[in-house]
């Protein structure tokens, strides 16, 4: 009886292991085709997702002498140095359906050793601090036979050709440098004229809209008043953009007279509406510690009208020489004056004092222009020098808000000239340049409000160390 107990024990523990060791061999097959799994979906998410890197150390030596409004004359002379880091992504979802994205901070070197890290996101800055801002996020999707695509999102607005040449990369930004370099969300709708015409050069043609004001971030269905409590106005309306962008590109030419060739027509209406009053301090200077209610007399603020040709040719009369050359011409009309209400009473005028700071930009109707033209030559072994020049009168609309660079002279209105040598290694993923400009400046925004008399001499010399992954 003890025998056939033991023996039917030993049987089923036997059994028993003989499960277990079953279920751990299931469980480890599992694991792996698990693993496996994952595997896949990584690779497919990889193939459907790229992602960039770019990292660009800038120095600077400088010599400043300048002397605002009716300000004492000052001198500074020193060094500035400024890191750009930049994360890109972009995405094939489909064959006709791609997403494209970029966060990027530019900060000077140590800047937060004693007041702590910068977080200015004004689109208006053009060294915004060490916070990541969103500098472009938008989809093209292509359709009717891949000859139309439809563009929305934060749109590829900044960094418009020709600031790619004396940066030695591909063209990143779609629309002309002295159009606007700033970063604008809205919609495109794109058509490739040459796809329906089976033309051998490309030329499309672009239109563009951007709508957008104020909003509460709250409630955004209530909108923003423009007054407060104390002073009732009416809501704050959309500003309206409107451009459009004629485009002719031509590679491979065999005319002798230039290789390839990059044409853009573009013209823009823009019309702002002002902005809700705001509370700020130090309005006057950097020595007042009052505080004011600042906020535009018109509901309306400025329209202005920009008109922007663009040529670029590579390799003329067959030798190594590139030109460029862009135009703007822009007509505004304003509508509204900046006025400050003073809150306080600390020394001076009393509270409620109300004074007029200026027009926004510039009063009136008002014209101006803006000229951007340079060469770069290519030497063996991707060397490349390179001159620019550019000059804007003292009521062309300023445009370019937005640079990558610690130096960008199209941010003023001025006159300035650059020389520039560059240097490409390791497949054009490592850059570096060395360039010297000399810039005249007479007139910039102050405050981001109206255009002041400037006169300013700057000497720079500037070494960029650019990675690009």
């Amino acid at each position: 009886m003890y025998k056939l107990f033991f023996t039917f024990s030993l049987t089923a523990l036997i059994l028993v292991k003989a499960h277990a060791s079953n279920i751990e061999n299931q469980q480890a097959d599992i694991q792996k085709l698990d693993e496996r799994i994952t595997d896949i979906e990584l690779r497919a998410m990889n193939n459907k997702i790229n992602f960039g890197l770019d990292l660009k150390i800038e120095s600077a030596m400088l010599n400043d002498k300048s002397q605002i409004s009716t300000k004492s004359p000052t001198t500074h002379s020193g060094y500035v140095g400024a890191i750009l880091f930049r994360i890109n992504i972009d995405s094939n979802v489909s064959e006709n359906l791609n997403v494209y994205a970029s966060a990027e901070s530019l900060s000077f070197f140590n800047e937060n050793l004693f007041n702590g890290p910068a977080t200015i996101n004004n689109r208006e800055k053009q060294v915004k601090g060490e916070k990541l801002s969103l500098s472009k996020a938008y989809f093209d999707w292509k359709f009717y036979k891949n000859w139309l695509t439809f563009s929305a999102g934060r749109l590829p607005t900044t960094q418009g050709p020709p600031a790619h040449i004396k940066d030695g990369v591909g063209r990143e930004g779609t629309y002309p440098l002295t159009g606007y370099s700033v970063p604008l969300d809205g919609y495109a709708l794109t058509a490739k004229i040459s796809t329906p015409l089976e033309l051998k050069d490309k030329l499309s043609l672009r239109l563009i809209y951007k709508p957008g004001g104020s909003a509460n971030s709250t409630y955004p269905f209530r909108g923003v008043p423009l007054g407060d409590i104390n002073h009732p106005r009416s809501m704050a309306t959309n500003h309206q953009l409107f451009s459009g962008m004629l485009e002719f590109e031509q590679k491979n030419n065999t005319n002798g007279i230039w290789e390839n060739m990059l044409a853009i027509l573009q013209y823009g209406y823009y019309r702002f509406s002002s902005a809700p009053a705001f509370e700020t301090t130090g309005l006057l200077g950097d020595t007042d510690i009052e505080k004011y209610r600042v906020y535009y007399d018109n509901d309306r603020l400025i329209d202005a009208k920009i008109l922007s040709p663009y040529l670029e040719l590579s390799k003329i009369f067959s030798t190594h020489f590139d030109i460029y050359s862009t135009f703007a011409f822009s007509k505004t009309k304003n509508y509204a004056h900046a006025r400050a209400t003073k809150l306080t009473s600390i020394s001076g005028a009393p509270a409620g004092t109300d004074f007029d700071l200026g027009a926004f930009i510039h009063p009136g109707e008002q014209t101006g222009t803006r000229i951007l033209a340079g060469t770069r030559y290519e030497f063996p072994d991707h060397y490349f020098l390179g001159a620019e020049y550019m000059k804007a009168t003292e009521k062309a609309v300023p445009t370019v808000f937005y640079a990558d660079s610690l130096v960008s002279p199209n941010y003023y209105n001025g006159h300035s000239f650059e020389l520039y040598a560059l240097k490409s290694l390791y497949n054009d993923d490592f850059i570096i340049r060395l360039g010297f400009i000399h810039l005249n400046v007479n007139a910039d925004l102050s405050n981001s409000l109206f255009l002041q008399n400037t006169v300013e001499k700057i000497n720079i010399a500037i070494l960029s160390l650019n990675i690009r992954i």
